[in-house]
């Protein structure tokens, strides 16, 4: 059993039921289902977060490096408008910007991985709302 959100979650006979806090059932899905509904919920979970994720670039430098504009520019031996214009998506930072701030972060003790310099980071969405349609089969 889970309680979450005031509410309890149970299996019961290969059926998912989730109770109110006023102790009403408030859904019934057969177990076969969940696949389906956990891959919806991952499709909705990654839209939200890909339309509230930050640049790539702005990620690295405000939340992994923890630096300004200014300091990342001299970390990479550019300019700070260099820097503005990699977050705004106007250019791109070449191999050798690249390897002075991967370079940077390792002498700092970051675990570096190069991934971040091109996905868009996944944050947990927060106070979010979706709905997933339930299937039409359950009891």
């Amino acid at each position: 059993m889970i309680r979450a959100a005031k509410s309890e979650w149970r299996f019961e006979d290969g059926i998912l039921v989730v109770t109110g806090e006023d102790g009403k059932t408030s859904l019934a899905v057969p177990i076969s289902s969940l696949p389906k509904i956990a891959e919806q919920a991952r499709r909705i979970r990654r839209d939200l977060l890909h339309r509230s994720a930050k640049n790539p670039i702005q990620n690295v430098r405000k939340n992994i490096l923890r630096l300004s504009q200014k300091v990342m520019a001299e970390v990479a031996g550019v300019s700070q408008g260099t820097v503005s214009n990699w977050e705004s998506g106007a250019s791109e930072p070449t191999r050798r910007e690249m390897a002075r701030v991967r370079t940077f972060a390792i002498q700092r003790g970051i675990t570096w991985d190069d991934r971040w310099f091109f996905e868009i980071p996944i944050k947990p969405a927060i106070n979010t709302t979706f709905q997933i349609s339930w299937p039409t089969n359950a009891r």
